[in-house]
C-alpha cells in the first residue's frame, strides 16, 4: 500500500504515491470537472487534487516516471476548468467565496486554480475594454458616415422630395386609391424627370385605371431613360 500524502491544514488526504494513485487522482478531477455545475463542496475538493496531482507529478517525474500520457489528461482538465471557470467561482461563492478559502490555504501564484476569480474578473475586464473599443470604433466610423452625408455628399433636395411623394403613393396603393398615388408619381417624375421607375410607376397604374394612352406615354417615356 503507498503512503498518503501529508497534507496541508484544509487539504483532504488523498492517496498520492504512486503513478497508479496520480491516474486515479485524475480521474477523481475528470469527474468532478465535468460535473462542475452544482458540485457543491466537490469544488473545493477538485483545487486540492490539483494541487496533490501537481505536487505528486514533480516527485514521480524525478525518479524518472514516463508521464506523458498523464500529462495530456492534466491539461484537458485544466483547459476544462478555464473554460468553466464562471462556474467553479459561483459554486466557491456558495462555500464563503473563493478568496475566503484561499487565505486559509495560501497557494502560490503558481498554482492558478485557486485565483480563478481573480483570472475571470481580469478576463472580463479585457472583454468589456475589447468591446468599447470596438462599439467607439463602430461610433467613431458612423460619425464619419454621418458627416459626408450631411456636409460631403449631401442628399439631393429633389431626391428626397420625389422619395417622398413615391413613399406616399405607395401608401395610396395600398388602400386601393389608384387615382391618387397615379398623381404623386407623376408629381415624383416632374420633379426627377431622368428617374426611369417614377414613369413606369405611372405606367403601371394608368394601363389599371384602363388609361391605355397615358400608360403607352409613360412607359414610352421610361424607355427613352
Amino acid at each position: 500500500m503507498g503512503a498518503t500524502q501529508s497534507q496541508a491544514p484544509g487539504r483532504p488526504a488523498f492517496k498520492a504515491q504512486t503513478a497508479d494513485d496520480l491516474r486515479d487522482l485524475i480521474g477523481q478531477a475528470e469527474l468532478i470537472v465535468a460535473n462542475l455545475r452544482g458540485a457543491g463542496p466537490k469544488a473545493q475538493t477538485l483545487l486540492h487534487l490539483l494541487d496533490t496531482i501537481h505536487d505528486l507529478v514533480d516527485r514521480l517525474e524525478e525518479t524518472g516516471v514516463d508521464l506523458r500520457a498523464e500529462a495530456v489528461r492534466i491539461e484537458t482538465v485544466e483547459g476544462l476548468l478555464h473554460s468553466k471557470d464562471a462556474i467553479l467561482v459561483r459554486e466557491m461563492r456558495r462555500l464563503g467565496g473563493l478568496p475566503a478559502v484561499r487565505r486559509a490555504v495560501n497557494p502560490a501564484r503558481s498554482q492558478w486554480w485557486w485565483y480563478l476569480d481573480e483570472l475571470l474578473a481580469e478576463r472580463r475586464r479585457r472583454q468589456l475594454r475589447r468591446w468599447l473599443f470596438v462599439a467607439g470604433g463602430v461610433a467613431a466610423v458612423l460619425v464619419i458616415l454621418w458627416a459626408l452625408y450631411h456636409f460631403v455628399f449631401p442628399p439631393d433636395p429633389k431626391r428626397l422630395a420625389a422619395m417622398d411623394r413615391a413613399s406616399r403613393a405607395e401608401e395610396l396603393v395600398s388602400k386601393g386609391d389608384l387615382a391618387g398615388a397615379v398623381e404623386l408619381y407623376r408629381q415624383a417624375a416632374e420633379i426627377t424627370p431622368d428617374d426611369p421607375e417614377m414613369h413606369v410607376w405611372v405606367g403601371v397604374l394608368e394601363a389599371q385605371l384602363g388609361h391605355a394612352e397615358e400608360s403607352q406615354q409613360a412607359f414610352a417615356r421610361a424607355q427613352q431613360l
